[in-house]
């Protein structure tokens, strides 16, 4: 439950009368005491409350009760005090923030500071404890909430200046200055804006106006901070210069560095990290007339290795280099690949191939056989789980099996790379203490670099300025729980009926094979576009990063969303019977749809 009373008041659920908003207002006001009930009637009524006034508050009491949930209001003897968790009220949130936040402006993280100043800012929708408008408690709580919010105003630009902003600053203190022209402080921050934008006239011409607004609406002269500062500018004083080297002058990218549950692409080399000696490796089997198969289970990273590492090192050779993805041209994919000069043709996921209908199979074998052959370098990444499959492949089996190359897991070192130096390059800074946390959930274990991927990107979106915190990777849910976390979001976030459409949509995507084995299947966007929930859906996935659009069709980012999200595990687990129909009718009817749809093959009800 969340209760947002910076503004209109929101409890996040159903929605409550006049007079209960007003009882809860008073016992969030008093949350840390007990309110007796003639209390909550002065809040209502003030000094003339009815003759009823105690049923009443018992009665609204009861309907508090109803829609938010028996603990929400407790008794205590004849009085009431808050059930609600004090994390769960914004107005508590934004103190938290502006505590934190003022941290780490002490620290000189500034920024952070400004960073957590925003966020605590944002969490404001209007006039705070409107319910209780005329009750003294809340009056006086509200002015005090809005007392610290003009503050955290101010503490805002002071930070963004010591982070080294200049101009950018000067319209949001001019906007301050019009609100509250009488504190002193933002003419301060607006004069030092100025200034370190190297506009002196304009700075000075700022002190001259505060002066002349303090003398002519109160009689008084400046502070004596802002005259100094007047003084200080006059001198060209070097401490007012803003600090040669700090965070807000580093080029920080706009864009995340970590590619979450997607693959690394062939122009993310400047982003892949940690696998050096693979690559030289891999690059050292690729000669002419060669097949090497880069073979991991599933989430070691294989697509990401050839295709950000292999395949642009291979490009810096002078070497034609084509990438395949299978679907649903895989042979028309490949043969077109053989046919135009290239060097090297690179099939990732190879695994899908196996989607082929058994003759198409037999052609994209004997056709990369021959080009073999002719002294092209066949390059495919293959989940290890499908290499007595892939050896079976006609004419191309044999090949692959010789020029298997088995990736090792990601070492501690490898991994730290993969976490630092992204965010090196994109001008991040990293906790102290979160590498080391990360390394420690990551516990060396298989399959682990797409859950880790996948936190790194939440825990960037949770990012304070250029900072990524402890905090951030634990909220996102880290590795162990980021990607449910992320899923969970999504499917809550959706409408009952577009739920179902989502739990559809998701058992097309993943299929469960009677291994156990999970593995992706591409859905045809057409089928997907024809209804408004469908596609709402899909975008809502996409954006999650959770689905991805190859082409013409829609595909789940990893197999292992279908591991670590417990609800779609649960969902394949309940439809596997169900699930195996469906696959045999769908390439029942892909077939009949390639055959040119004879009526005598079209299956009918009895």
């Amino acid at each position: 439950m969340s209760m947002r009373i910076l503004g209109p008041m929101d409890t996040g659920g159903p929605s409550l009368s006049p007079r209960e908003r007003t009882i809860l207002t008073a016992l969030i006001v008093r949350r840390d005491a007990v309110v007796s009930p003639a209390e909550l009637a002065e809040a209502c009524w003030g000094e003339a409350p009815p003759a009823t006034w105690a049923q009443q508050i018992r009665n609204a009491v009861a309907k508090i009760r109803s829609r938010l949930g028996a603990e929400a209001v407790r008794t205590v003897g004849v009085d009431y005090r808050l059930g609600i968790e004090p994390g769960a009220i914004d107005a508590v949130e934004f103190e938290q923030a502006v505590a934190q936040a003022r941290r780490q402006a002490l620290q000189g993280a500034h920024d952070r500071a400004a960073a957590g100043f925003r966020k605590a800012l944002a969490l404001w929708r209007g006039a705070p404890l409107p319910d209780a408008a005329d009750w003294p408690p809340a009056v006086i709580e509200a002015a005090r909430l809005v007392e610290i919010r003009r503050s955290v105003e101010e503490e805002l630009l002071d930070a963004r200046l010591s982070a080294g902003e200049r101009g950018s600053v000067i319209a949001d203190a001019e906007r301050l200055v019009r609100e509250e022209p009488l504190r002193e402080h933002r003419w301060a921050i607006l004069a030092l804006a100025n200034y370190r934008a190297d506009r002196q006239a304009e700075a000075i011409a700022v002190i001259r106006g505060a002066r002349e607004r303090l003398a002519g609406d109160l009689g008084i002269d400046p502070s004596r901070s802002l005259v100094e500062l007047e003084t200080a500018m006059l001198r060209q004083d070097r401490n007012l210069e803003a600090p040669e080297v700090v965070p807000g002058e580093r080029q920080v990218a706009a864009s995340c560095p970590y590619r979450g549950l997607v693959a690394y692409g062939d122009d993310d080399r400047a982003l892949f990290f940690g696998r050096d000696a693979d690559i030289e490796e891999v690059l050292a089997r690729c000669g002419r007339q060669s097949v090497v198969s880069v073979v991991g289970p599933s989430g070691s990273g294989k697509s990401s290795l050839v295709r950000a590492g292999v395949v642009p090192r291979l490009r810096d050779q002078g070497r034609k280099v084509v990438i395949v993805t299978p679907g649903s041209a895989g042979a028309e994919q490949l043969r077109a690949s053989f046919g135009d000069g290239a060097a090297v043709v690179c099939i990732d996921q190879a695994e899908e191939l196996r989607t082929l209908p058994d003759d198409e199979l037999r052609e994209v074998g004997v056709r990369s056989a021959e080009w073999v052959e002719r002294g092209g370098c066949l390059v495919l990444a293959l989940r290890s789980d499908f290499i007595d499959w892939a050896t079976g492949i006609p004419s191309l089996g044999t090949l692959i099996g010789r020029g298997l190359y088995a990736l090792p897991p990601l070492g501690e070192d490898g991994l730290r790379e993969a976490i630092t130096r992204p965010a090196e390059s994109a001008g991040l800074e990293l906790e102290p203490g979160l590498v080391e946390l990360i390394l420690r959930d990551a516990g060396g274990r298989p399959g682990i670099l797409p859950p880790l991927s996948h936190a790194l990107v939440a825990t960037w979106t949770r990012r304070e300025g250029a900072t990524l915190t402890v905090d951030g990777y634990e909220t996102s849910g880290g590795i162990a729980g980021a990607i449910a976390l992320s899923a969970e979001q999504v499917f809550r976030g959706l409408s009952p009926t577009r739920q179902e459409v989502c739990r559809s949509f998701m058992m097309r995507l993943v299929e469960r094979t009677p291994e156990g084995v999970t593995v992706r299947r591409r859905v045809p966007l057409a089928t997907l576009s024809s209804s408004p929930e469908r596609r709402a859906v899909v975008e809502a996935l996409v954006q999650a990063r959770l689905v991805t659009i190859d082409g013409d069709a829609a595909i789940i980012a990893h197999e292992a969303v279908g591991t670590t999200w417990p609800r779609l595990d649960g969902w394949l687990t309940e439809d596997a019977a169900n699930a195996r129909i469906l696959r045999r009718i769908e390439a029942a009817a892909a077939a009949w749809d390639a055959a040119g749809r004879p009526p005598d093959d079209l299956l009918r009800g009895a």
